[in-house]
């Protein structure tokens, strides 16, 4: 059972305490990799959901606006050839002040809409985070998971996952302060 009291990314998608209720689960759960960044049941229905975080262009800028995120584009999803859709986002994150790190990173991220995905039931999402404009930016890429789960009483399951994946070789803290970062990028 799980028990989580959040609001998403400040978005204003609240929801209920819950504690007996058991999440339905991604159907790639054993490839999850990295750290859960969210684990949460929302009061409305899947293909809304999908639509606010992964169609609904405004209401994603209006998120990345409260991040202090500008300059947001994304494409539309393309289908491709292996039965996936693509899309391309880029935007300018602001990054937590430091007297030693540039105040913002650009960002591209490449997302991916799964063939295990099914309308109404079931999204899954996977992205490639790419960082430039910061130290060690080619270094690393982060990888986003994001299921999207229909569940038995209506509700929607959203689940998150990050982790880092390096390109290069890099210094043990160094890699160890990314690692920890990941949830920002």
């Amino acid at each position: 059972m799980v028990s989580h009291d959040t609001t998403w990314f400040g978005c204003g998608l609240s929801q209920e305490k819950f504690s007996d209720v058991q999440i339905m689960s991604c159907p790639l759960e054993s490839q999850h990799v990295g750290k859960e960044l969210l684990n949460t049941l929302v009061q409305l229905p899947i293909d809304a959901v999908f639509t606010l975080l992964f169609v609904q262009e405004q209401f994603m800028i209006d998120v990345y606006q409260a991040k202090k995120t500008t300059e947001v584009t994304a494409t539309s999803w393309q289908e491709q050839e292996d039965g996936c859709k693509t899309r391309q986002m880029t935007y300018t994150m602001t990054l937590p002040p430091s007297n030693i790190s540039p105040k913002y990173s650009y960002v591209t991220e490449n997302q991916t809409l799964l063939p295990q995905s099914n309308p109404g039931s079931t999204y899954i999402v996977e992205a490639e985070v790419i960082n430039s404009g910061i130290p060690y930016a080619d270094s690393f890429t982060v990888i986003k998971h994001c299921c999207i789960i229909k569940q038995e009483d209506g509700r929607t399951g959203v689940v998150v996952w990050v982790s880092v994946k390096f390109k290069k070789t890099v210094w043990g803290f160094v890699k160890s302060e990314l690692q920890g970062s990941a949830c920002y990028f």
